[in-house]
């Protein structure tokens, strides 16, 4: 982007392309999937969880907000819950400097998926949001080729 930036002056033409979709479920090479988003990046795993086939036990919904209030599309989410076709779990609190407070700490996402071991994970959201989750649950012990990411960059 900042390339970019010092190439594109004031007056010229530009032409932009794209999304192409690369962060659908074609992405999947398992049965059982954990998506995790915060901010809009639910928007895109809600999409997404409505093209995953399985049971509300093959495909997890974790989504990441400090508070209630900052939960996006919770309608949405526990309807999909109550009809067996996710489970859904919103995962609340602040960042915390220490594994003690952090709600997306390693062994608080192997309490919260237990089978975490057999599962796809997808993330979407801010790209510190992103790097967190994804720092986190490499130490909890997923493996690079498992995780798939879109970040949302304002």
């Amino acid at each position: 982007p900042r390339r970019l930036k010092r190439r594109i002056r004031p007056g010229m033409r530009v032409v932009a392309d794209g999304p192409y979709g690369a962060f659908t479920a074609e992405l999947r090479r398992r049965q059982r999937v954990l998506l995790v988003g915060g901010g809009v990046g639910v928007t895109p795993l809600r999409a997404i969880a409505e093209t995953l086939d399985g049971d509300a036990g093959d495909v997890i919904f974790l989504q990441r907000a400090s508070t209630q209030a900052d939960l996006l599309m919770v309608d949405e989410l526990d309807q999909m819950h109550a009809e067996g076709r996710l489970t859904y779990i919103p995962v609340l609190g602040k960042r915390g400097k220490t594994p003690r407070q952090d709600p997306m700490a390693p062994h608080r996402l192997r309490e919260l998926i237990t089978d975490l071991d057999e599962r796809e994970v997808f993330i979407c959201g801010s790209p510190a949001m992103a790097r967190t989750t994804i720092k986190n649950l490499r130490r909890a012990g997923v493996s690079w080729r498992r995780l798939h990411t879109e970040l949302f960059d304002f």
